[in-house]
């Protein structure tokens, strides 16, 4: 990988520069219960939330000031945490906290986060299980490698009142060479999202001091999408058979009149390409932004290629983008956004995902993400579509059918 530049660097140590951690001698909090409740009321006021698109504003403007604030809990979920200058950094500044008396968890996915006895990445997560008031939970390795309930969220919960959530992970190659895309959100909604960090502590840890109430999920996408909710909602999957992440963003696309606008990194979801088949025949103006080449040795752009070129003989709008894109956003109609964790795949992980109608995050979201990317990207062409060859088209054929194969 190449090295990360000397601002980057510079910008980043300025944004977790921290004094020396003060040794102390203090029980775990897991044994003495949680933190007290904060006493201020904040159910009514109005949840807010910014964009950060990509790693080096996500860390310097939302996690590592995220993490510095923290005065009673730091709750993170991720699926890739590994070492270098950003793991590293966060292992200094979590050790820092969790020495001044902060209870801090964290559940990583045990492939994602490479958790390999030899590797230095779960050396340094094994240094931090010997922190009082730290606490590690994994997924099984059997299923995280088969995605059963494989932890794919990327969230930090501070204090139960700011977060950040989305698609970055915790690593060096999200700082510069990642196209991701996260939200970070004050107010009540943050409320949701914390009790959706406990819901999947208690899918691995069983019943847990820490968390001496499992909260209730809802699971029901029609709630969600009832046009009187409120303007941020939270959308959960547990894993294995919890399709509600899934099943919000089809229903979100079916009810779509207007117009669709969506960025993803993977779509071989047959049911979300087969909507957006349809929309674009009946005339509603689909918008697709995607990367020109993907990772995983590009095989999900190639297995995407002839639905691609579909959408375009229909009607639709195909931008390639030449970064490396990894966020997930979805806006129908310009008044509700769908944007997380969650990729459009098919497959039930556990992931976290926002539901918003809040009009200048959407706004935010139209001007900075989807125009912007749009504006730097190169526009797939009925020619183009045309002039591929049939070798071509059997290679994306078979990679269709291994993902249709994964999905079902």
């Amino acid at each position: 990988m190449p090295a990360i530049s000397t601002g980057a660097t510079q910008d980043l140590q300025a944004a977790v520069s921290w004094q020396r951690p003060r040794a102390l001698d203090i029980e775990d909090l897991c044994k003495l219960g949680p933190p007290p409740e904060d006493k201020v009321d904040i159910s009514r006021q109005k949840t807010e939330g910014k964009l950060l698109v990509d790693g080096y504003q996500v860390f310097t403007q939302g996690v590592f000031p995220l993490l510095q604030s923290a005065q009673k809990s730091i709750y993170i979920s991720i699926y890739q945490f590994r070492a270098g200058l950003v793991g590293d950094d966060l292992v200094s500044l979590l050790t820092q906290k969790a020495r001044q008396g902060i209870q801090v968890r964290i559940l990583l996915d045990w492939e994602g986060s490479r958790q390999f006895l030899w590797n230095r990445s779960h050396e340094l997560t094994q240094q931090l299980e010997q922190i009082p008031n730290i606490k590690i939970l994994r997924s099984g390795a059997w299923d995280s490698i088969t995605a059963k309930n494989k932890i794919h969220h990327k969230m930090i919960v501070v204090d139960g009142k700011e977060a950040v959530l989305g698609s970055t992970n915790l690593k060096n190659e999200s700082l510069q060479h990642i196209h991701d895309i996260m939200v970070k959100i004050k107010g009540p909604a943050v409320q949701e999202i914390e009790q959706a960090f406990q819901r999947s502590w208690h899918s691995f840890a069983g019943d847990d001091d820490c968390f001496p109430e499992r909260p209730v999920t809802n699971d029901d996408s029609s709630e969600l999408l009832d046009a009187s909710a409120q303007e941020i909602q939270v959308v959960q999957s547990m894993g294995t058979g919890d399709t509600t992440v899934i099943q919000t963003g089809r229903k979100l696309l079916e009810n779509a009149r207007r117009s669709i606008l969506l960025e993803a990194a993977y779509l071989t979801d047959p049911s979300v390409q087969q909507q957006l088949l349809q929309h674009a025949r009946r005339g509603i103006s689909v918008s697709i932004i995607v990367p020109s080449i993907s990772d995983y040795y590009d095989i999900p752009s190639t297995a995407t290629a002839n639905f691609l070129d579909k959408l375009v003989l229909a009607g639709g709008h195909i931008y390639k983008h030449p970064g490396r894109i990894h966020g997930k956003a979805l806006l129908i109609d310009d008044s509700i956004l769908y944007t997380g964790s969650a990729d459009y795949l098919g497959v039930p992980m556990q992931d976290l995902n926002l539901l918003i109608r809040d009009p200048g995050i959407i706004a935010d979201f139209r001007q900075n993400l989807f125009e912007r990317d749009m504006s730097r990207s190169t526009e797939h062409t009925i020619q183009e579509a045309n002039q591929r060859t049939r070798l071509e088209k059997a290679r994306s054929n078979l990679w269709a059918r291994f993902f249709r194969w994964i999905a079902s």
